[in-house]
């Protein structure tokens, strides 16, 4: 049965579009539309990008996929667009109003006596600061807002993204005593934590119907020019029965993790092939769902080597965050 509203999608895509990598409007929209009237440089290695990888979000409204920093924009309206220039220069001028917002943002967190960098290959603000005698490093992306992602050498992906941010009121003063209000409820709560009973299932340890990720992770070929034979060899595997699940949407798990992620589901859970290219070289994800929004698997690198990968959808922005964090262990 095809979506209404990607059928109407569709429609006002083809004279922007030169390809469609996926059409198909009841299940989604993926397509190619090629740089016209101008030139996107990408902001690490310089080159030009002749085409940009788009998909549906919505009745009149489409993602950018790659290249990456313009993932980062937010959905863009197509109405009333005819040809591809068009999509080009509405594209450019979000992204420089972006990058502008970025600008006044990061000089107002400058204010107060914190200073961040932008990320230009995924339009964010990261820096650190000494708050409450302990080293913060934190992120920041429209709408303002600061995200604490650790506390000293400790991360805080465990905690809900919620938990763990302030939203600028625009009053130095007002801002600088609500952070240090923040760090001392994380630090607070982080005693709390570590004061109670040692659980029986520390971190690390997988779950109880979490096999399949074990096996997922052992059966990674140390070579990894070598496609790993996860599907077929899982589908061959006992499994017990496990407890359903929530479903997740699949717009959702591409805003998170991009649309060249692969998904399957075995018994009641998704599986994610994640591809993630990056200047070091081309990486990938393999997960496997173990709660509604929780995946734990391996991270690939071009190398072969393999890294645990514990992931809550509902603590960070995306898998770029899950990979930097890997990285910086």
């Amino acid at each position: 049965m095809m979506i209404p509203e990607l059928q109407q999608l569709r429609s006002l895509l083809v004279p922007l579009v030169e390809s469609f990598e996926l059409d198909d409007p009841s299940m989604g929209i993926v397509a190619w539309t090629p740089v016209v009237g101008g030139t996107f440089v990408h902001p690490l290695t310089r080159q030009p990008i002749s085409k940009l990888k788009i998909y549906a979000a919505g009745a009149d409204k489409i993602k950018i996929i790659e290249p990456r920093f313009l993932y980062s924009l937010p959905a863009l309206s197509i109405l009333g667009l005819s040809n591809p220039s068009h999509l080009c220069y509405k594209i450019a001028k979000m992204l420089g109003e972006t990058l502008g917002n970025l600008g006044k943002l990061r000089d107002e967190i400058a204010s107060l006596g914190i200073t961040l960098d932008l990320e230009h290959d995924i339009l964010r603000l990261k820096g650190s600061a000494e708050i409450m005698n302990t080293r913060v490093q934190m992120v920041s992306r429209l709408p303002d807002s600061l995200v604490l992602t650790h506390l000293g050498t400790k991360a805080l992906y465990h905690l809900d993204t919620r938990d763990r941010s302030l939203l600028l009121s625009h009053n130095a003063q007002n801002d600088l005593d609500e952070l240090a209000k923040l760090v001392q409820q994380i630090i607070t709560a982080t005693e709390q934590q570590n004061s109670r009973p040692p659980s029986d299932n520390p971190q690390g340890k997988f779950t109880k119907g979490t096999s399949d990720v074990m096996i997922l992770t052992d059966m990674v070929e140390e070579d990894s020019s070598q496609e790993p034979p996860i599907q077929h060899e899982l589908s061959q595997q006992e499994h017990p029965q496990q407890e359903e699940l929530a479903p997740l949407r699949v717009d959702y798990i591409f805003e998170m993790t991009g649309a060249d992620t692969e998904i399957w589901a075995h018994g009641n859970r998704l599986r994610l092939k994640i591809p993630f290219n990056v200047v070091q070289g081309h990486y990938v994800f393999y997960l496997e769902q173990v709660h509604h929004k929780q995946f734990k698997g391996v991270l690939i690198s071009p190398q072969g080597t393999r890294h645990p990968v514990d992931v809550d959808f509902t603590s960070i922005m995306d898998i770029k965050e899950v990979f930097d964090r890997i990285m910086l262990m």
